[in-house]
């Protein structure tokens, strides 16, 4: 037991011995340290002075001589190792950055600014917001021909040669109202004149017998010109349709619509919106709703049921 204990002492002695080498550390500002190198860890080396104190000096602070010294020690080989800077020759060849090659995105070609307006049609975008826009002007004309009561195909036709200028002349003049021309009679020169008496003109007169009265009360007719069809218009003349269950006024009464979109013969009005009205309709049986916009409508009518159309 006692010669185990003295081989350990010695082992320990001899490994001192060999860790603790005396030597010179450079340091990077130029000054140098004297003293027995004794041990290190990742921050700094301790070593023993002359004196005997010891000391400890960062690794930042060495020279390079120093620590490639300190790197071929065991003791101090993996901690020196990280502080030694790669000389260019020992150096792995470094590697090159790529070269970055601008590659120029496809551009579409600018018009020639002489071209005029036949540059449009050298772009599917182009051509395209052409033929969007030309549709355009054709249904602006449309609705526009039924607001002021003009022949559809005539605006429309005129909005095809003249884009946007047809429509917005037909769009300022005013309303177009039919009238009906009285047909004068014409009586042949030639023609037979009959002349009776005055009494017998009188007799004659009361002969002919009287036409059956109506038992219906006349229709209302509202014709677009002499009146505006928006949602006013339906809220206060036709305010009695807008209940669910009739009055006694209108429960015999139906609605006659004419309008750009077909003849509809409505029982009562479902709802007024701002751009259109909503009328319940029956056909077959069925109800069914259909809304018409304000400016298709040319005329309404408002008649007794059994009235004959």
């Amino acid at each position: 037991m006692v010669l185990k204990r003295i081989g350990w002492l010695m082992a320990l002695a001899l490994g001192a011995g060999l860790a603790s080498q005396a030597a010179t550390f450079k340091l990077i500002s130029g000054g140098e340290l004297s003293g027995d190198y004794v041990s290190a860890d990742r921050n700094a080396i301790v070593y023993k002075k002359a004196d005997g104190t010891f000391d400890r000096v960062g690794w930042t602070n060495l020279h390079q001589d120093t620590i490639k010294e300190l790197a071929k020690q065991p003791l101090s080989r993996k901690l020196a190792q990280e502080y030694l800077d790669i000389e260019e020759e020992q150096a792995p060849e470094k590697r090159k950055p790529p070269e970055i090659k601008f590659k120029e995105p496809p551009r579409l070609d600018r018009p020639d600014p002489k071209s005029g307006w036949s540059v449009i049609f050298q772009s599917s975008v182009g051509a395209t917001l052409f033929a969007l826009l030309y549709l355009a002007n054709l249904y602006a004309a449309y609705e526009i021909a039924l607001f002021r009561n003009y022949h559809p195909a005539l605006v429309c036709g005129l909005a095809a040669v003249a884009p946007l200028l047809a429509p917005i002349i037909f769009l300022c003049l005013p309303t177009y109202i039919k009238k009906v021309e009285e047909v004068p009679e014409v009586v042949s020169e030639n023609a037979p004149t009959l002349e009776l008496p005055v009494e017998a003109a009188a007799e004659a007169v009361e002969a002919v017998p009287a036409g059956p009265a109506s038992p219906y009360p006349p229709p209302q007719i509202y014709q677009r010109g002499q009146f505006t069809f928006n949602r006013r218009f339906f809220e206060t003349k036709l305010a009695g349709f807008l209940r669910v269950v009739p009055a006694e006024t209108e429960k015999d009464l139906v609605i006659d619509v004419s309008s750009a979109r077909g003849a509809h013969t409505a029982q009562r009005i479902v709802r007024v919106q701002p751009a259109e009205i909503v009328f319940a309709v029956y056909k077959g049986g069925a109800s069914a709703e259909v809304g018409i916009p304000y400016t298709e409508i040319k005329e309404v009518r408002v008649r007794h049921k059994d009235m004959p159309v």
